[in-house]
């Protein structure tokens, strides 16, 4: 029987709020076995909590909710709308103390759920206590400046003023003045004008005409329009699965492309990559006998540094028809921003039987998955 471990590979939290507030948000997260195998299209028991002060805090609020994830193993819920098991979303205080995000889940789809993990929240979340303030008494403002402090009301919306006056403050109170120069002045007399309007010419972006979408770029020596960029904030998560097999030889000295693992994906400034892959590999024999895969992720075909590879040896001591094994590895990578190329390779370890890696069935199909985490 195959016993099944859940872990969670990567979490992905991505809040929407909106200009009512609405008291709930966004939470994905990525489903997988022990081994790293995505659970695909599978019913899930999760249960959130809210904890306030520290990762051991007071439930603020917990909810419970079942879910399926899909062909990649993610899965979604809107916290604050699941089945209540205690507390009130909407009265929890987001502004009063730090807060945090406890996470555990069921890979069955039951009740029986093991502890994934506890992070805390950060900036956007604690914007629902930014609908209170709708809400907020004058005596419970602090700093209010004296000229409103006062409480004498607003003089110069009742002050009425001629043509060409302007609101003059006489030392105790406001009353209508004549402008002296008669009303003008030239633009030489001006202090500190800003740079970018010295320059004599007439302000393009007055007079730009953008389509839906679009916003005023400057390419380097006039105004354009151009269309919104896509964010690069937050992770993307990228699965790449087999679509074939390696068998290695004696002969197979050489690193080779396991296929369907390789991925060609374009990195932003400040940002990490990490890369994980996984899968399995079947030892070919009739006797006593052992193989030997040496898996390695390569980046723009090259091993870059200690983490990047993995040795697995299969050994069929018994004498067995065939043996089964499992590959499962990982590293995080700092590279140069732009385009570059990822991809898993094997060759043979220098066994005594052949080996079958990677595939299109359930058992032993490789997987590579990456994210890219902007800083």
């Amino acid at each position: 029987m195959k016993k099944l471990l859940t872990t969670v590979f990567s979490l992905i939290l991505a809040y929407s709020l909106f200009a009512q507030a609405p008291q709930r948000f966004n939470y994905q997260g990525v489903a997988r076995t022990a081994s790293g195998s995505a659970l695909i299209n599978q019913a899930l028991g999760l249960r959130i909590s809210i904890l306030s002060g520290g990762v051991n805090g007071t439930v603020m609020y917990s909810e419970t909710h079942t879910v399926t994830s899909n062909g990649n193993g993610i899965f979604n819920v809107q916290i604050g709308g699941g089945t209540l098991v205690s507390g009130s979303f909407s009265a929890i205080n987001w502004g009063g103390n730090v807060h945090f995000i406890k996470t555990e889940m069921d890979a069955s789809g039951g009740t029986s759920y093991s502890l994934l993990g506890t992070s805390q929240l950060l900036s956007v979340p604690y914007a629902l206590s930014a609908a209170s303030v709708s809400n907020v008494d004058w005596s419970s403002i602090s700093n209010i400046p004296p000229g409103i402090a006062d409480g004498d009301g607003d003089v110069l919306a009742s002050l009425s003023c001629g043509p060409n006056q302007v609101a003059v403050f006489n030392g105790s109170t406001w009353v209508c003045g004549n402008m002296s120069g008669g009303g003008s002045l030239n633009w030489s007399n001006i202090n500190n004008i800003p740079s970018y309007l010295l320059d004599g010419d007439d302000d393009v972006l007055g007079s730009l005409s953008c389509g839906a979408n679009q916003i005023p770029v400057f390419n380097g020596s006039s105004w354009t329009c151009s269309s919104i960029p896509s964010s690069t904030s937050g992770q993307n998560i990228t699965d790449s699965y087999g679509t074939g097999q390696v068998t290695l030889t004696a002969a197979s000295t050489s690193y080779v492309v396991i296929p369907g693992l390789s991925q060609s994906i374009t990195v932003p400034a400040n940002a990490k990559v990490y890369v994980h892959t996984n899968g399995g590999l079947q030892t070919v024999g009739t006797g006593t006998a052992y193989g030997v895969a040496d898996f390695a992720i390569h980046v723009d075909g090259a091993i870059m540094g200690a983490g990047s590879t993995q040795l697995v040896v299969s050994a069929n001591t018994q004498g067995l028809g065939n043996m089964f094994d499992n590959w499962s590895f990982g590293k995080s990578y700092s590279l140069t921003p732009g385009t570059h190329t990822i991809d898993v390779r094997v060759r043979d370890g220098n066994g005594t039987a052949d080996v079958n890696v990677s595939g299109t069935g359930n058992y032993i199909q490789g997987v590579m998955t990456v994210i890219i985490v902007k800083q």
